[in-house]
């Protein structure tokens, strides 16, 4: 199970969205599916693997 923190999650439509850093340092949103969510985390079901590299947003 991937927990990020919640406020790195954006929401928006009814959509998930976090800012994930690519290779050349420069962020980009992506959409994702979540799941449990609660005041400091929010599970990510889909959308973001363990390892890659996110940001707070904007």
């Amino acid at each position: 199970m991937l927990l990020i923190p919640s406020l790195t999650v954006k929401n928006r439509g009814g959509k998930a969205f976090v800012r994930v850093l690519g290779a050349d340092g420069k962020a980009a949103e992506r959409e994702i599916r979540t799941g449990m969510r609660d005041s400091m985390n929010t599970e990510v079901k889909s959308g973001l693997k363990e390892g890659t590299k996110w940001s707070s947003p904007k």
